[in-house]
């Protein structure tokens, strides 16, 4: 609102960009610019939206009309700096950066910095993000003169509203010796002690989904292919599913999206694409199919939910990877008294068997689905190549009188961009190994020993240090007692020194009380 505002009183005699909003994905910048145009909507100020998967062309023209505010992602508005004629952003007087952490964080650092060095050095910069990264903080070393902070409510923690509940995922070979031990220990049955496991994870979802979480709910899933796998397991269970990750179209995202928010569809399943900044209203549940190896994505996950002082419910999968992460969580929310909101919850094993029965009968059917996907993805790329042969041949003359598109980085230096990060990845994922390695390779505790309570640890700290001070007045007495036999010890010997004995000390006679009797007149 204040730069609606400050827009309001700009010198009109010239048009030209003063503010450039970048955001990380192009979900989160189609929702900025619908939500800007909602604003100036009884206003003269102009938004441009400029984003991968739409026309270039249509976004060159709107770019050349000088719009006031410009919401883009940074690949396409640097793509429009250096080949588009008269498009430049040496007016801007605003810059502000959406999500900071994860433009600086996701393989966007050069296009970030590139774009930063286009706009004029007189602007105002503004960052916005519910996590800060050190990255956050060298761009702001670096580009910010005399920079303010400003917190609302707490950094790093998630919404007060939101009750989290967790679902422990065990290892195959450890979850069936636990599952043994106690089925033993209470004479029960071993089937309906049985701890959930990694191959468990697709049963306990759709059971979820289909039992408590059956509408205005966000499936988060590490992966494209898994979460287009769970949209199919999803559909074939009978609930309405979309999905939204980097695999699909602009269109079919943005299709997804408005499919979801109108309630056509009661389950989102998505990838952290959907996890940043994106206000989807009446969202219920958030189901964490793993979780994260960062706390940061994390808080973005579950903040899709209990949005704006409203309730909400998040439920993660957590395996042996993710306990460090989630020791984490809990730790804050124990700092911030907020204990209350954490919950455990645990699947019957009867549930997870029956789940995992019916994914295993339409198994051939999501195979079915998969392969005719395949053979159509081909089908359409031959299409593609051919329709593009046939446009080289019939407009040739004119693809080369075009001049090549240029970048700012040469392919050599964008496959080591590439490469880098994914080699972050995987130094991430291996340092998540190697701490459960560590765990695991701990000496076992004794047999009869097991974890205490807070309450066993205060009172067998109590007794030691009772232990402890007795000890110490124990040798406080012994060092007095033989402080005194010294003493004894000196005067005798000074006596004898002397050749006189020790004085005796006077007795005090006491003093008998005269009785005053008095006579009768």
């Amino acid at each position: 609102m204040p730069v609606f505002e400050r827009m309001l009183f700009r010198p009109q005699d010239v048009s030209v960009t003063r503010v450039l909003i970048i955001t990380p994905t192009r979900e989160l910048a189609t929702q900025i610019h619908s939500m800007g145009k909602k604003l100036a909507e009884f206003t003269n100020i102009r938004l441009a939206l400029v984003v991968g998967g739409l026309s270039l062309k249509s976004q060159a023209v709107e770019l050349r009309t000088r719009p006031d505010i410009v919401v883009c992602t940074p690949g396409r508005m640097i793509d429009h700096v250096q080949n588009t004629l008269s498009v430049h952003m040496d007016d801007i007087e605003i810059l502000i950066l959406d999500e900071a952490d994860r433009l600086l964080d996701e393989g966007f650092t050069d296009e970030v910095h590139e774009l930063v060095k286009h706009c004029s050095r007189g602007r105002q910069t503004m960052l916005f993000s519910a996590t800060m990264t050190d990255q956050v903080e060298q761009l702001v070393k670096l580009s910010l003169n005399r920079p303010v902070r400003v917190t609302i409510g707490a950094v790093d923690n998630v919404a007060d509203r939101l009750v989290q509940e967790f679902v422990r995922i065990r290892q195959r070979k450890h979850a069936a010796n636990v599952s043994r031990a106690n089925a033993q220990k209470k004479g029960s049955k071993h089937l309906a002690l049985r701890d959930a496991t990694e191959d468990d994870r697709e049963a306990i979802v759709s059971a979820i989904c289909v039992r408590s979480c059956s509408s205005h709910t966000i499936l988060f899933c590490d992966t494209k292919r898994q979460a287009h796998r769970m949209v199919i397991v999803l559909g074939l269970l009978g609930l309405k599913a979309a999905e939204l990750h980097g695999n699909l179209t602009q269109k079919q995202r943005l299709e997804s999206l408005e499919l979801f928010k109108r309630g056509d569809v009661s389950i989102l399943v998505a990838t952290d694409l959907a996890s940043r900044g994106l206000d989807v209203p009446g969202v219920e549940t958030v189901v964490n199919m793993s979780m994260p190896r960062q706390i940061e994505r994390y808080i973005h996950r579950v903040g899709r939910t209990a949005r704006a002082g409203r309730g909400g419910r998040s439920i993660t999968l957590v395996g042996d990877i993710g306990r460090s992460v989630m020791k984490r969580v809990v730790k804050q929310q124990r700092k911030s008294e907020k204990s209350a909101c954490l919950r455990s919850r645990r699947v019957p094993a009867a549930v997870i068997l029956h789940w995992k029965r019916r994914i295993a009968d339409i198994e051939e059917d999501v195979a079915g689905i998969l392969e005719e996907e395949r053979i159509e993805r081909k089908l359409l790329r031959a299409e593609m190549e051919a329709q593009k042969a046939m446009n080289i041949m019939e407009h040739s003359d004119e693809i080369k009188s075009r001049p090549p598109r240029t970048w700012f980085q040469s392919e050599s230096e964008k496959q080591a961009v590439k490469e880098k990060t994914a080699a972050a990845a995987r130094q991430e994922f291996a340092e998540a190994k190697a701490r459960l390695k560590r765990k695991k390779t701990r000496p076992k505790s004794k047999p009869g020993t097991h974890r205490m309570t807070r309450k066993k640890r205060r009172k067998q700290e109590m007794d030691r240090m009772d232990a402890l001070d007795e000890i110490h007045e124990k040798k406080m007495s012994r060092i007095n007692s033989k402080i005194r036999v010294a003493k004894r010890k000196e005067k005798k010997e000074q006596v004898e020194l002397l050749g006189r004995q020790k004085p005796k000390k006077k007795k005090k006679k006491k003093k008998k009380r005269r009785s005053v009797a008095s006579s009768e007149e």
